[in-house]
C-alpha cells in the first residue's frame, strides 16, 4: 500500500537524523527543524496520512454501491476505474501536503517535523483537522450500514431458509 511506503520513507528520514545526531541532539534540535528536510518529513508524513484516508474512504464507498445499493448487479467501480479515482485522489492529497510546506510560516519553528499544517493558521488546521475527521466519520458510518445491511440480510436468509424446510 502506498500509504506504508510513504509512511516508511519518512519513518527512514526519521532514524537516519536520530542515529547520525545521537550524541548531539540538544545542539543539532533547533537548526533540524528548522531545515529543508524536517519540512519535507512532514510534507511526506502528511502526504501518507491522506492517502490513507482517501484509499479507506474510495474503497468504503464502493462497496457501499456494491453491497447496499446495487448488491445483485455490476455497479462497483473496475479495477481501472479505482486505480484512475486513487491517482486523482493521491495527486490532490500530495498537492495539499506540498501546499502546506509551501505557504507555512518560515519563521516559525515547529516543535517536531509531523505536523506542518499547524503552524500556517488557525482556520486551516482546523479545517484540515476537520476534513479527517469527516472522512474518517464518513468511513465508520459506511461500515456500520454495511454491517447492518448485512445482518439484515443474514436474518432474512435464515428465516426464508427455515420457511422453505417447513414447507
Amino acid at each position: 500500500h502506498l500509504a506504508d511506503c510513504v509512511m516508511s520513507m519518512y519513518l527512514l528520514v526519521m532514524i537516519g537524523f536520530h542515529h547520525h545526531y545521537i550524541n548531539n541532539v540538544a545542539y543539532v534540535s533547533l537548526f533540524w527543524k528548522a531545515s529543508y528536510w524536517c519540512r519535507m518529513c512532514g510534507v511526506i508524513f502528511m502526504a501518507s496520512v491522506h492517502f490513507s484516508i482517501s484509499s479507506a474512504l474510495l474503497i468504503a464507498a464502493d462497496r457501499f454501491v456494491c453491497m447496499v445499493l446495487r448488491p445483485f448487479s455490476k455497479a462497483g467501480l473496475t479495477a481501472m476505474q479505482m486505480y484512475v479515482l486513487l491517482g486523482i485522489s493521491w495527486s490532490i492529497d500530495l498537492v495539499l501536503s506540498l501546499l502546506c510546506a509551501i505557504v507555512s510560516d518560515k519563521d516559525i519553528v515547529t516543535y517536531s517535523c509531523i505536523a506542518i499544517g499547524v503552524s500556517v493558521s488557525l482556520p486551516f488546521t482546523i479545517s484540515y483537522i476537520m476534513l479527517n475527521y469527516i472522512s474518517l466519520l464518513i468511513v465508520t458510518v459506511i461500515y456500520h450500514i454495511l454491517m447492518y445491511h448485512l445482518h439484515h440480510t443474514m436474518v432474512m436468509n435464515s428465516s426464508l431458509t427455515s420457511f422453505i424446510r417447513l414447507t
